[in-house]
């Protein structure tokens, strides 16, 4: 008998800078959807990605990174598949969740599967606001991945 999935959801972004905040928002919908379908997970957010993520990674086999992304580069959620890189620092912002799956992998010896959800955002002032577009996505990108980690589980 297979042991049950350990899901990892990591959320991050700047959540006083607009739209950089989607992540955070769209970990705390799954955190409450996830609850109330008795759906057992690990929730973390912050500002960005961090060494002391990498054990939580470690232990998991499904993780999920919540991100958001400037319109320029797409104006359509992003779903990528995480694959594990050679980290090329430890100083902030060096780190990207292929880098945090590479260190799980080199320290621990395990890698799980994992995936980016990003979120387009139009608006990344010094505001607590977010823009109707991004609050839109996030809808988007709350039903992939309720989906995905409804898919983990089985």
């Amino acid at each position: 008998m297979t042991a049950p999935a350990s899901i990892l959801i990591i959320g991050y972004g700047n959540p006083h800078r607009q739209d950089d905040c989607a992540g955070h928002l769209l970990t705390e919908r799954v955190r409450v959807w996830a609850a109330a379908q008795g759906i057992p997970m690990t929730v973390r957010t912050d500002y960005q990605l961090d060494l002391d993520m990498v054990e939580e990674i470690a232990q998991a086999t499904h993780v999920f990174f919540f991100d958001a992304h400037t319109h320029e580069f797409s104006t359509a959620v992003e779903v990528t598949a995480v694959i594990a890189e050679e980290s090329q620092g430890f100083t902030t912002h060096a780190f990207t969740p292929g880098s945090l799956l590479g260190l799980a992998y080199k320290l621990y010896g395990t890698q799980p599967d994992a995936r980016i959800i990003s979120v387009p955002g139009f608006s990344f002032d010094m505001r607590d606001d977010v823009s109707p577009a991004t609050l839109a996505a996030i809808d988007q990108a709350f039903a992939i991945a309720c989906a995905q980690i409804s898919g983990a589980r089985r």
